[in-house]
Order: structure tokens, then sequence, then C-alpha cells
């Protein structure tokens, strides 16, 4: 995470305070995002491998397994 940017971290943080799949709608109405900026975001850890790619249709998840742990663990 120490290479992510700002936007990106919240994003990861948003996802990882539920505890399943979560709608991009969910995320963006929770980071006050737009949709471009969001997806500019989303693509980017899609590539770095922290979110899955292989997620439904307007859905976001974690690719790594116990990832949303991890980052629980350093936010709290």
């Amino acid at each position: 995470m120490e290479r992510t940017f700002c936007g990106e971290r919240k994003i990861v943080t948003a996802i990882a305070s539920v505890d399943n799949e979560i709608s991009v709608k969910e995320v963006r109405e929770m980071m006050d995002m737009d949709s471009n900026t969001f997806s500019t975001y989303k693509s980017s850890l899609e590539k770095s491998g922290i979110l899955s790619k292989d997620s439904a249709y307007g859905m976001v998840s974690f690719a790594l397994p116990y990832f949303r742990e991890f980052i629980r663990s350093i936010v709290a």
C-alpha cells in the first residue's frame, strides 16, 4: 500500500469496511467520487492485482485472499 495514491487507499479502505463484495455505486457514494475518477483508480488497482477483474458487473472485491483482514488490521 506504500506505493498507492491517496484515492486508491481511500477506495481500498472503503471496500475493506464491508464483509463481502460491494457495488461500485456504494463505494463511489462513500467516497463522494465521480465515475471517471473512480474508474481510473479501480483500473489501477486491478492492474496491480489488488482488486479482482472477475467481479460481477458493477461490483468490486479484493483479488488477494485475506487482504480485507490485512487492511482492517492496519486501519484500526
